[in-house]
């Protein structure tokens, strides 16, 4: 993508040859993801940005990572255990990206992303699709209205489901405010689709850390962290 996509096998300080070049994306696809992930506000004319980036946390809290680029510099930060142990509250997003931002501060000014080439789409207000138009009321009802609360495991808590003698109780998730049906995740996943009633059950198979979160029939979330054992 920083390279308007095309795609350059990896070398070390030589330039990949031409022939070995291959196209994976349009030039305007490429642009199109670059202006979203550098938080662009339009693409109708000129840089989107400084810096576009990506970030991902792995499963467990066992990696956090982001890739960014400006206009002359892919950096990419890792970081994690070597042995693959989980570290609570590993985030790319607040471990990774300063990192990142620090490597393109020792690299030198950051070098403004390219304006969009030829044959960028883009509308406004009267101008778009019917279902985009939609989507924009469907953002309104959901901010005039009550978005679904996680009340049951509270944000934060430590929730004993074992007591060493017997197997582990499962673990209840509640939900207030919010339209029906509900889907619920844990740590990414769904545990229970279409849910019309405000709370389920989840059974853990290990202590540690748990990402929970519920998204309504509008589609607004709520989400906590809790720690089981």
């Amino acid at each position: 993508m920083a390279n308007g996509g095309v795609a350059l096998p990896l070398h070390v300080e030589q330039a990949a040859e031409p022939g070995l070049q291959r196209r994976i994306l349009s030039e305007q696809a490429a642009w199109y993801v670059t202006s979203i992930i550098a938080g662009a506000t339009s693409t109708t004319k000129g840089s989107p940005g400084e810096i576009a980036h990506k970030t991902g946390t792995s499963y467990g809290y066992r990696d956090a990572w982001t890739i960014g680029y400006d206009g002359k510099h892919v950096v990419g930060v890792w970081l994690g255990r070597p042995d693959g142990a989980p570290v609570p509250g590993l985030v790319g997003q607040d471990a990774a990206v300063p990192v990142m931002h620090d490597v393109f501060a020792r690299i030198g000014p950051v070098t403004r992303l390219a304006g969009p080439p030829p044959g960028i789409l883009a509308s406004a207000g009267a101008g778009l699709p019917p279902p985009l138009k939609r989507v924009g009321r469907a953002a309104e009802r959901r901010q005039a209205g009550l978005k679904p609360e996680i009340v049951y495991p509270p944000a934060g808590s430590r929730i004993e489901l074992s007591d060493g003698a017997r197997s582990a109780a499962p673990l209840y998730l509640k939900v207030r405010n919010g339209r029906p049906p509900f889907t619920w995740y844990v740590d990414g996943l769904p545990v229970d689709r279409d849910q019309l009633l405000r709370q389920s059950t989840f059974q853990p198979t290990e202590p540690g850390f748990l990402a929970i979160s519920v998204v309504d029939a509008t589609g607004a979330a709520a989400s906590a962290e809790v720690f089981v054992k």
